[in-house]
């Protein structure tokens, strides 16, 4: 029984130390709240050089970001990619230089539209 307590002892001190380092990691990170009024939806993010690529919605249109590691918006692109819908991104690659992003629309008529968008996201953040 004695084995059982100590093991039990060394087990519980192991997983606080682990408990322990995961907090420190987290006082690293941010909490941000970015949008309007309106309604602001983020649909995808991928981590990109020292920050974020963020695309969503902001008033019905597309829009990409790219945030800072810290939260701070760069750069904001908008795109009203179908007249009168709201658009969503359903996925996001980067492909070399260039960022790829596909989604599509809310449904209208019975028909939800897609698209494509690929953007070269070096020149983006050098002129952003």
């Amino acid at each position: 029984m004695k084995k059982l307590v100590i093991y039990l002892i060394i087990l519980l001190n192991l997983v606080s130390e682990g408990v322990k380092s995961q907090n420190d990691e987290c006082k690293k990170t941010f909490v941000s709240t970015i949008g309007a009024t309106g309604i602001d939806e983020a649909n995808q993010f991928i981590g990109y050089q020292d920050g974020f690529l963020v695309s969503g919605t902001t008033n019905s249109k597309f829009v990409l970001m790219f945030l800072s590691e810290n939260g701070k918006i760069n750069w904001t692109y908008e795109l009203d990619i179908f007249q009168n819908l709201t658009e969503r991104a359903t996925n996001m690659t980067l492909d070399g230089e260039n960022l790829v992003v596909v989604g599509n629309s809310e449904l209208s008529n019975g028909v939800i539209q897609n698209f494509i968008l690929k953007f070269n996201i070096q020149s983006k953040i050098s002129f952003g």
